[in-house]
């Protein structure tokens, strides 16, 4: 019963696949003005008058096998990498029950 479950559900992901590359979608107009738009540029003015810059930070974890490939600023590299290996665990968990 499973096998024909497992099948459905790869013809149904290869199905969807396809019809998403197949969509066509409008055209994006661009901003004219980049820097309205550009968070890291934006300057914040403080309580004090004083500028500050402000900035996107995260982190991210890329598995290429059993090989992981981390990326980012530190404090959320770690965090990627924490929960990545926690759900390599369960996944194995699953493979050893089923």
């Amino acid at each position: 019963m499973l096998e024909y479950l497992a099948v459905v559900l790869m013809a149904a992901g290869a199905f969807l696949l396809i019809q998403g590359l197949r969509e066509r979608y409008p055209e994006y107009e661009f901003p004219s003005s980049w820097e309205v738009h550009d968070r890291q540029k934006e300057a914040v003015i403080d309580d004090n008058g004083s500028e500050k810059r402000s900035g996107v930070r995260g982190g991210g974890v890329v598995l290429i096998g059993p090989i992981p490939i981390v990326f980012g600023d530190s404090k959320y590299a770690v965090a990627a990498l924490i929960l990545t290996i926690f759900l390599m665990l369960l996944a194995l968990a699953f493979m050893v029950v089923i």
